[in-house]
């Protein structure tokens, strides 16, 4: 137990616990604390005061209990008085109690390292949040209580590194009130947010999916608003709070306020809408409505999984996908958040997205109908050792799913197609997501395409009922931005042992190639420059259903055609409890009967092409695919 004003040149622990009681003071004079590893953790029972001049650091390893202080309350104080030092971790982040930053001192925040301050953080002189000169994590901060300023002269500075070098960066500001001109001169001249009311003077109810590109008609890109080199970054509650800029450089900007204004304790409510801006055409999918590109306002990560969990009252009529930017890649990224435990999941990813949203990170969120409400609850905040949009480990969910993926070159684009109870052919707003194209140069674009009522919808994540699992045909919609040899393969499957998986390749009208994607896990083709509509399909059968060759005979029932004719024998000779269906290659049902002779010539008045023909005898499925000329 140590004395009132015990001084020292530097403190380190080495596993020893140290109490301080309430009105005993360590002052450790040009020096500093350190909690080092030697294959113990000490720990400070703090309930007094260490004031010091250097660097605290934490240097232990690997217990994920070893914050360095217990028994928090309110009584423990750090004050750092140093004119240049540093609070750094290694790997667990500093919980600290109260925390004083002097008038006289610059207290800095190492980038990476994370500190959570459990009452309050009083900023007299300059506490900095340091950037690396990359994306990864600033130092990250965490304020339960809140933020103080008794004197008006003490400021909180925020950096975070734009590594923009000729691309497009999406951020924002956890402080209030700061200058667009902070920003270097190319990154304030392409600065912009969005504007969720923008609306085309076309509509554009009618349009299928290929006019979703830039250039082909109602965009995206169109309702991007330029802020003006005088604009202030606003972080106040209630607006909203996303920005993009591009540069021809890097740039590492840096953000100052007085400490009141860092986004600290409270729940953050952004101001999102919805504008119906698609017309009046029913099935549309409300696709260009309800984009809203908001900010994370804190210092610190955001987990997307507790947002989506929240009381209803506070995420309402929200999609349950992040729509994200990945600059390096020049491509939209997405996180699937699960509400329900019985999915066993977290979530899923698309195009190496993460549930953790990093700080001064902007992203999208898809208001689904009028009067929406989005919330970023306090209990979100977390240290997050991702940088900018970094992969993580996911669960395997207890549903069937498969991500493909499209690559060239060194570029890629994934979708996701699932099967869930809860969910319908139509699109889901709490299951599906839509695709957001990117118009980076080469990036291939790969989409499940949704047809409803005349009107193609592009989706990123597409969820249909488990009812549907067999004989499911979903088109695909892929752009190619130049000719080449592409790969389309299986990033992720978890599928049925009793169903199988085909991707169809309709080069021509007369020739198809069917790759069983449950052996082969890439197909390799060539695609021509644009779009490529009503190319490349996805086919979910029943198990045994073999690889369409005409002369495939089934078991008991051979199934083939001959000119516009489709034959069906039952060779068994029995005749019962049978039911034929042939579906069109959109997966449409056309013909639907039952069979009383053990021979059947079905002749029907529909256009050549591919076929599927699905009969069903005493519980028993055949499937066969057929042309008819």
């Amino acid at each position: 137990m140590l004395p009132l004003f015990c001084l020292g040149q530097g403190l380190i622990n080495n596993g020893a616990q140290i109490i301080i009681t309430t009105s005993a003071q360590i002052t450790i004079k040009n020096g500093g604390f350190t909690n080092q590893t030697n294959g113990t953790y000490g720990v400070v029972d703090n309930d007094g005061i260490i004031s010091l001049t250097g660097d605290f650091k934490n240097n232990t390893l690997t217990n994920v209990n070893a914050h360095v202080f217990k028994n928090l309350d309110s009584e423990g104080e750090v004050v750092f008085a140093g004119t240049n030092q540093e609070i750094s971790n290694t790997n667990n982040f500093i919980n600290f109690e109260k925390v004083t930053v002097n008038a006289s001192s610059i207290t800095n925040l190492k980038a990476g390292s994370a500190a959570t301050v459990n009452n309050i953080l009083n900023v007299t002189g300059n506490f900095v949040l340091k950037s690396p000169a990359n994306e990864n994590p600033t130092g990250s901060l965490i304020t339960l209580t809140g933020v103080n300023d008794v004197t008006g002269g003490g400021n909180i500075i925020v950096e975070r590194f734009l590594a923009l070098n000729k691309r497009w960066q999406y951020f924002s500001v956890p402080l209030a009130n700061q200058s667009s001109n902070l920003l270097p001169g190319t990154a304030t001249a392409n600065l912009y947010t969005y504007d969720e009311s923008h609306n085309e003077t076309n509509d554009p109810a009618n349009t299928n999916y290929s006019n979703y590109i830039k250039g082909n008609g109602f965009d995206f890109y169109k309702a991007w608003q330029s802020v003006g080199s005088a604009a202030i970054f606003n972080t106040a509650n209630g607006s909203k709070t996303g920005y993009a800029t591009y540069s021809t450089s890097n740039f590492n900007a840096v953000f100052t306020a007085t400490a009141p204004n860092l986004n600290h304790s409270n729940a953050y409510t952004p101001l999102v809408t919805y504008s119906f801006n698609d017309g009046s055409k029913p099935g549309v999918g409300n696709y260009y409505d309800g984009w809203n590109l908001v900010g994370n306002p804190y210092p610190c990560a955001i987990d997307w999984n507790v947002i989506v969990a929240q009381d209803p009252s506070k995420f309402k009529n929200i999609s349950n996908t992040v729509y994200s930017w990945d600059g390096d890649n020049g491509n939209y990224i997405y996180y699937w958040a699960n509400s329900n435990d019985a999915y066993n999941t977290n979530g899923q990813i698309l195009n190496s997205n993460s549930r953790y949203i990093a700080a001064m990170q902007s992203f999208f969120v898809k208001a689904t109908s009028a009067s929406p409400v989005f919330s970023i609850p306090k209990e979100a905040r977390l240290h997050s050792s991702f940088a900018m949009y970094k992969n993580e480990n996911q669960e395997t969910p207890n549903f069937n799913y498969i991500k493909l993926k499209i690559e060239y070159q060194d570029f890629y684009d994934e979708i996701l197609v699932r099967f869930i109870d809860e969910a319908t052919v139509n699109f889901d707003n709490k299951f599906d997501a839509y695709k957001m194209y990117s118009q980076t140069d080469i990036l291939p674009q790969i989409s499940s395409v949704l047809k409803r009522y005349n009107v193609e919808i592009p989706l990123a994540i597409n969820t249909l009922p488990v009812s549907s699992i067999e004989n499911t045909i979903i088109p695909l919609g892929v752009f190619a931005k130049e000719d080449g040899t592409y790969k389309i393969n299986v990033s992720e499957l978890n599928y049925l042992e009793n169903g199988e998986i085909f991707l169809v390749d309709r080069k021509r009208e007369e020739e198809e190639i069917w790759t069983d994607l449950k052996a082969v896990s890439e197909y390799s083709c060539f695609i021509t420059k644009g779009e490529n509509a009503n190319r490349f399909f996805l086919f979910f059968a029943p198990e045994g259903t073999l690889p369409f060759d005409e002369n495939t005979t089934k078991n008991d029932v051979e199934i083939y055609s001959d000119f516009e004719k489709i034959y069906v024998n039952i060779i068994s000779g029995k005749v019962f409890d049978n039911e034929i269906l042939i579906y069109d290659i959109l997966g449409k049902v056309i013909y639907q009967s039952n069979i009383n002779n053990t021979s059947e010539v079905i002749q029907l008045d529909i256009p050549v092409g591919s076929y599927i023909v699905k009969f069903k005898m005493n519980n028993n499925i055949f499937v066969k695919k057929v042309i008819l000329l």
